[in-house]
């Protein structure tokens, strides 16, 4: 059985929506394509691995990307008039953050 750890990323937000690791690790390879060696760890996040430091991103608007820790997804869980619970969604993919 493979336990999780509370910090491990799960996903971004940028772009003012939230996004899997995968499309999260598309977007960052094209739009730093010319300009970083990345390397992503999902507990430490995005690395250049040439110069080993950590990577400050930023969205098409300027803001930074921040990771989603797995402890905090119960935070984004939201609930419609009738009681439903959704889980957060890739904005692109689909996919759930969890």
């Amino acid at each position: 059985m493979m336990y999780r750890k509370s910090f491990e990323v799960v996903g971004y937000t940028y772009n003012a929506d939230y996004h899997c690791i995968q499309c999260t690790l598309e977007y960052v390879q094209e739009k730093y394509k010319d300009t970083y060696s990345l390397w992503h760890d999902q507990f430490l996040g995005f690395r250049d691995e040439a110069n080993d430091m950590d990577l400050i991103l930023s969205d098409d608007e300027g803001n930074e990307v921040h990771p989603i820790f797995l402890d905090q997804v119960g935070d984004l869980v939201y609930e419609d008039d009738e009681d439903n619970q959704y889980m957060p969604h890739c904005g692109d993919c689909g996919e759930e953050i969890s």
